[in-house]
């Protein structure tokens, strides 16, 4: 008898273990993803920079479509090798995908839109506002109370942020405008695929694949509208190898951050997702500073951006602290101080 019950202790110990490696395993996915789309977010604002702002590439929606048109063709030639598996396409997956190819389009429009007009240390700074407004939307919506120090740690962001943009003496009154619909509109992406995610078993390629076909039409008629002309064709860098290798490079990677903000927001939350988006705003806002002639350092601008940086690190810290405490409670490690009568009796 006390053989049997021994063997049965070890294999619960032996399953807890097992359930305890699996949840950490999982936990280690979704750290590589969060830094691969925090590491690409990096690489393509200053490449989008570059393109819009070193070069004068006063075309952003052009940008934007041919980012789509990359991005399509990676996917079609994925499918059309077997490299991946998605389903035939139907209106029904359109119609639950619609809501998020809305907000995406409008992000990426007015993202590039914004950067064109605000430099990359006040971009990532200012578009730490999307945090609260995600706070704001998971409490309105599914009625999501947030801790006070998760709050203050958010709210000293946003105000960092603010007293930076008081600042800064390049600031653009269109560009802050653009800045702050770009993270109301972000907000709304990242809720929408985290919606998508709960409520369909659309894989990520999937997602994309939609996501970019909806917006492929309605972008090619503001394109077509707005920015096709002759001062698109009189274009003086057209021939120039090292602006051809920026554009590549923004269309190229777009592809990628899609696929990895759609990856980071399935594996994690959406507000995981954001706070990998302050980290990586703290980088980009200091190699902003010495990548582009267009900041101007000034006190209280430094001040703001400080202020803003150290209360994201502050953020990432209370969630990482908040998501450990969850995976314990969840899967507490196995007791080794078993009682007596649970382990095998050697005779």
């Amino acid at each position: 008898g006390g053989e049997r019950e021994g063997t049965g202790w070890e294999g619960k110990e032996r399953a807890t273990v097992c359930k305890s490696e699996l949840i950490e395993g999982y936990m280690m996915k979704g750290l590589m993803v969060a830094l691969l789309y925090g590491g690409t977010s990096i690489s393509i604002t200053f490449f989008n920079k570059a393109v819009l702002s070193v070069y004068d590439f006063n075309f952003p929606m052009l940008l934007t479509l041919i980012q789509m048109l990359c991005s399509l063709t990676f996917l079609f030639v994925s499918r059309q090798q077997q490299w991946i598996a998605a389903p035939p396409l139907s209106w029904t997956h359109a119609r639950l995908v619609l809501p998020v190819s809305v907000c995406f389009s409008g992000m990426v429009m007015t993202g590039l839109a914004a950067l064109r007009l605000v430099n990359v240390p006040m971009f990532g700074a200012l578009r730490r506002l999307t945090t609260l407004i995600v706070v704001a939307g998971q409490f309105l919506v599914m009625r999501k109370a947030t801790p006070p120090d998760e709050l203050l740690a958010v709210v000293t962001m946003v105000l960092g942020a603010l007293v930076a943009g008081m600042g800064d003496i390049t600031v653009s009154f269109v560009g802050l405008c653009l800045v702050s619909l770009n993270c109301f509109v972000t907000a709304g992406y990242l809720v929408c695929i985290g919606k998508l995610k709960r409520e369909t078993t659309m894989d990520t390629f999937t997602q994309m694949l939609y996501n970019n076909l909806l917006s492929l039409v309605p972008m090619i008629l503001v394109v077509s509208v707005s920015e096709v002309g002759e001062e698109l064709v009189s274009f003086p860098h057209w021939s120039d190898p090292m602006f051809l290798l920026c554009l590549v490079m923004s269309a190229t990677q777009a592809f990628l951050l899609n696929w990895f903000i759609f990856l980071c927001s399935r594996v994690n939350s959406p507000l995981t997702t954001s706070v990998t988006g302050q980290i990586k705003g703290i980088l980009t806002t200091v190699f902003g500073f010495f990548l582009f002639d267009d900041t101007v350092p000034a006190p209280l601008m430094v001040f703001g951006l400080t202020a803003s940086s150290v209360a994201s690190i502050w953020y990432a810290k209370i969630k990482f602290e908040q998501q450990h405490r969850a995976k314990s409670k969840e899967s507490p490690l196995p007791s080794y101080e078993q009682p007596r009568r649970y382990r095998p009796v050697n005779l």
